[in-house]
């Protein structure tokens, strides 16, 4: 079978291609004005076995490849390639966005986090590494160019940028990155500033020389230097540089002009006590939440609360006195003396024997006591009435004994009046007490 994949012909009708065609070259080129969309081409193979066609003849604007491909009746391919500039619209305003989608370093990581917006960064990377490059990617697809930057590092502060350019062609945006390698590890830590932040070194050393307690220094003079410490501001770049140095030599003042109080055994005895009662203390736990607390409101809180302690005390204690007393009159039987006789003598001004209920009833009511003494009440008064009964039957045949003897209170009161001392209810027992505590 024939091997042939010579094209035998190529043009096109709108554009003139270059060079001329010859079978032999497989490459042309050509430009096209922004209306073309495609090339109007035409093309025949050599062999009458052989096959052609065409591939990526859908023009962009810029530039296109366009290819006519042939193949033998063997199975040879070969391609003639046309290089195809379609121009730009006229109307079409090129783009001006140079910003960065990313910037990567090639070691590091960027200081900040990386943002379109922020065109200078901080990298630090150890002494052992020698070279370091960045790569950005624009924001921008049709963006022209985008910059590399790689450089042989010295130790300190190396600078390198990139710089993206917009479609325009006009509009540029420059990345800076100081890549800051730190010196060889001599047993001391190196000092490391921000090439961008004025030097607070002196404001550093400055603080470092307050005075760990302040409290023995009088409180003017102690004002005066938290104002100076105060009035710092570390974001100052180096144009400021004046301002924080007159921080630190502001600072430096104030601990000058630090005064000591007096010695407490030199000032009076009103004074003494006012300074101790000023001093603070620290307190575990509670100082987390107020901080520090002066003597005297220490003091305030110890009186308050001992008055409240005696508060308490005193109300129980009163309250147990009123329980003991109310408990002992309970104990007793209330009735009134004088009310006695007339009970004693209810049976004998009975004319009638129809009226013996009332007599009955009369002993009982009188005969009851008070709820201590229950058991020895309840045999009085079952004795009681069946003397009191049986007088009035007898009444008409003649006088007999009197019948208010055997149930005379005195007698029905006698178990209730248990001397105080003996009684259980005088003292209250640790359960009790408790039970009052609970009921406040």
């Amino acid at each position: 079978m024939s091997g042939n994949a010579n094209l035998a012909s190529l043009s096109c009708g709108n554009a003139t291609l270059s060079p001329s065609f010859s079978a032999d070259t497989t490459s042309y080129s050509c430009t096209v004005p922004y209306e073309v969309t495609y090339l109007d081409l035409y093309y025949s193979a050599a062999d009458s076995g052989a096959y052609a066609w065409v591939s990526g003849n859908d023009l962009s604007v810029g530039d296109n490849t366009v290819s006519v491909g042939v193949e033998a009746a063997n199975g040879n391919t070969k391609y003639y390639n046309i290089y195809v500039t379609r121009q730009q619209d006229p109307n079409y305003k090129a783009g001006t966005n140079a910003l960065l989608e990313s910037l990567s370093p090639s070691s590091g990581r960027l200081s900040p986090g990386f943002k379109p917006e922020t065109k200078n960064y901080v990298v630090y990377v150890p002494f052992e590494v020698e070279e370091f490059s960045l790569s950005g990617v624009a924001q921008d697809s049709k963006a022209l160019s985008v910059t590399e930057a790689s450089a042989k590092l010295e130790p300190g502060d190396n600078e390198l940028t990139v710089t993206c350019t917009a479609e325009d062609g006009k509009t540029k945006e420059t990345y800076t990155v100081h890549v800051y390698r730190m010196p060889a590890f001599a047993g001391v830590l190196p000092t490391i500033t921000d090439p961008n932040s004025a030097d607070y070194s002196a404001v550093d050393a400055a603080l470092a020389k307050v005075p760990a307690n302040l409290s023995l220094y009088t409180n003017e003079s102690v004002e005066v230097l938290k104002k100076a410490m105060d009035a710092v501001v570390r974001n100052y770049g180096p144009d400021k540089q004046a301002e924080v140095d007159a921080m630190a030599k502001a600072i430096e003042d104030a601990i000058a002009g630090l005064e000591k109080k007096p010695d407490p055994a030199d000032l009076p005895l009103r004074e003494r006590v006012m300074a101790v009662a000023n001093e603070v203390v620290t307190i575990p736990y509670l100082s987390r939440l107020t901080g520090p607390l002066p003597l005297k409101y220490l003091a305030i809180a110890a009186l308050a609360i001992l008055a409240l302690l005696i508060y308490v005390i005193g109300t129980l204690v009163g309250r147990h006195a009123g329980k003991k007393k109310t408990l002992r009159a309970m104990a007793r039987d209330e009735t009134p003396r004088e009310e006695v006789p007339e009970a004693a003598e209810a049976p004998a001004e009975v004319p009638a024997p129809e009226e013996a209920p009332a007599i009955e009833e009369a002993p009982v009511e009188r005969a009851i006591p008070a709820p201590p003494a229950e058991e020895p009440v309840a045999e009085a008064t079952e004795e009681a009435p069946e003397p009191a009964v049986e007088t009035p039957a007898e009444a008409p045949e003649g006088p007999g004994p009197e019948p208010a003897e055997p149930v005379t209170p005195d007698t029905a009161e006698t178990p209730a009046e248990t001397p105080a001392e003996d009684n259980p209810l005088e003292s209250m027992s640790l359960d009790e007490l408790l039970e009052d505590i609970k009921n406040m």
